[in-house]
């Protein structure tokens, strides 16, 4: 049987043939539609479709992510109250190489 939109009918009673009509036509369209998409696609097509989309996955996280902090050595700074002048120098420099190492460019 047919799958058909109107079925069934707003506020009626469920009725257990009409709903297992509709079950069966949607079923036979599913089948229809899956039949011919495995028909037009094969291995090598998803092969491709998944190498581009693990480029565009690689390309997305160099150029959108943080560059790699392993570059900037531990900070062993004990600060003294109050701090000195090159105390607060040396956490800016710091700071600053944190800053700069984790842009790309």
């Amino acid at each position: 049987m047919a799958f058909d939109l109107d079925l069934p009918a707003d506020n009626s009673l469920i009725v257990a043939l009409e709903l297992r009509n509709q079950f069966q036509g949607l079923n036979e369209i599913v089948q229809e539609v899956s039949g011919s998409v495995s028909a037009k696609v094969d291995q090598a097509q998803l092969d491709n479709v998944a190498a581009d989309l693990q480029a565009q996955l690689g390309s997305a996280i160099t150029n959108d992510t943080a560059g790699t902090f392993s570059s900037v050595a531990d900070f062993d700074l004990t600060v003294s109250d109050p701090p000195t002048q090159a105390e607060v120098q040396a956490i800016a420099d710091r700071l600053h190489e944190v800053i700069n190492a984790g842009k790309r460019v």
